[in-house]
């Protein structure tokens, strides 16, 4: 015949709430450090982007005039263009992110010179991406989505640097 167990009052019973009680605060204790880590990736991860959109710098040019200017994603670009018995020319591109509007600014001239520039104010993004896509084309006659397959033709501009 099988035994009954028989508990006294007290015995076991409390035991069990101290395990339960343990396995909720270590539940607990997870879920707050699953937060922690959750928050210092997702800073770092904003860091990061931070980061990539400041890496490009404004021209200098332009940065005296608009100093709180950056750039937009990577649309930035220096060219070179080398013929006999010249002085070598350049052309800097950039698609500037301000606080009020798109710019599209390009500077041009002879190396070691401060050169012309230009800034065409846009109403959007992607009107700025637009005329730095197609200044990009008629000076080096590739396409910017083309740029790391880059190809150079005689008297057109070549990518000196992605500035």
């Amino acid at each position: 015949m099988a035994r009954r167990r028989r508990r006294r009052r007290g015995q076991g019973a409390g035991k069990r709430t101290s395990d339960d009680g343990a396995a909720a605060k270590r539940r607990q204790e997870r879920l707050i450090n699953a937060k922690i880590y959750q928050f210092f990736f997702d800073a770092l991860d904003a860091a990061a982007d931070d980061l990539a959109r400041r890496k490009r710098a404004v021209d200098q040019v332009l940065a005296a005039s608009h100093p709180e200017a950056t750039v937009f994603e990577d649309y930035s670009c220096s060219l070179r263009q080398t013929s006999r018995g010249q002085n070598p020319k350049f052309y800097v591109m950039q698609v500037i992110e301000n606080k009020t509007a798109y710019l599209f600014f390009f500077r041009w001239g002879r190396v070691g010179e401060e050169g012309k520039w230009k800034i065409e104010e846009k109403d959007t993004a992607d009107d700025a991406i637009e005329a730095f896509e197609k200044m990009f084309r008629v000076k080096t006659r590739n396409d910017w989505e083309d740029k790391d397959d880059f190809k150079t033709f005689p008297s057109r501009y070549a990518v000196f640097e992605e500035s």
